[in-house]
């Protein structure tokens, strides 16, 4: 297991006590190997027999980094089998490359009637479960069937375009979960700003679904062969993020510098794995880190941009 993954579950055991965090896996050995460091684990079918039917169907390479695409949507199946156990609970998913504010409204999720399932998204047609709210297993059971109906239409679905789907096919159902309430990306339309910034009232804050974290910690290497650029404004995303100013404070919350004031960022999708965001007891003792180096910064109105 990634040490990053071991370093966030850790992370949001620690940030939210009042919680249950569990990290989901299909690996009897992987289990094991949890158990022995403590970790919160719970042992689910491997989405590959459970959902054999779309993994049949599904159009993408198998051969590219382990069946990749299959499993970014498969980890949905895997949470039905988690929901399978307990129905009526209401659940948030985290991606592990994510970071949470400690501020993250958790407490919004809890009684709310209203909303079914939640996520960001990052331009009209795509969708990220960065961070993916089920109120319960009917909901999921929905979203799934919806799942399979887009792999019989298009094999090469992803869970992206799946998410960039779901959302507009089903607005009763789904909430967006606010990017921004503004700085757009010209290319953005009306309807796009008013998608991506309604829900802003309830929050306060806004939600990464990539944009935020790719500009501030970089992508993956792995896919630009090790490189890690950082600062680079995704103009195909419709958040325009390289005229911005952002802080960090000494509990770790981010905040960027709207011209309509600044707000915080409840997550942070770390799509470069940067290990050191997640390491509590460093963060806890150095304050908070630079994002573009990892360095401690000792000022608590360092800004960076």
């Amino acid at each position: 297991m990634p040490e990053y993954v071991l370093l966030n579950v850790r992370l949001v055991q620690n940030r939210f006590p009042e919680y249950e965090t569990v990290l989901l896996v299909d690996s009897a050995s992987l289990y094991q190997d949890c158990v022995l460091v403590g970790l919160p684990v719970t042992l689910i079918d491997s989405p590959e027999i459970s959902w054999k039917k779309i993994k049949d169907i599904a159009g993408h390479k198998p051969d590219f980094r382990d069946n990749f695409w299959f499993k970014t949507v498969a980890r949905f199946d895997a949470l039905r089998s988690y929901m399978r156990l307990e129905p009526d609970c209401r659940i948030l998913h985290i991606e592990a490359d994510v970071l949470l504010s400690p501020s993250f409204p958790l407490h919004f999720f809890d009684t709310n009637e209203e909303v079914g399932i939640a996520y960001p998204i990052t331009n009209f047609d795509q969708g990220v479960a960065s961070t993916f709210y089920i109120r319960n297993l009917e909901f999921l059971e929905h979203f799934l069937g919806y799942c399979e109906r887009c792999f019989e239409f298009n094999p090469e679905s992803t869970d992206v375009s799946i998410l960039g789907g779901y959302y507009r096919d089903y607005p009763d159902f789904c909430w967006i979960l606010p990017n921004a309430n503004v700085n757009f990306n010209s290319h953005v339309g009306e309807d796009l700003k008013k998608i991506m910034s309604e829900n802003f009232s309830s929050f306060q804050g806004v939600f990464d679904a990539s944009t935020w974290g790719q500009y501030l910690t970089g992508h993956d290497p792995k896919n630009s062969v090790g490189i890690t650029a950082i600062f680079q404004n995704q103009g195909h995303h419709a958040i325009r993020t390289n005229d911005l100013l952002f802080r960090v404070d000494l509990n770790g919350r981010i905040y960027v510098d709207f011209p309509t004031g600044e707000i915080e960022i409840f997550s942070l999708h770390v799509h470069s794995k940067f290990e050191s965001l997640f390491n509590f007891e460093l963060s806890a003792q150095q304050g908070f880190l630079d994002c573009r180096t990892g360095e401690s910064l000792e000022d608590s109105n360092s800004v960076f941009s």
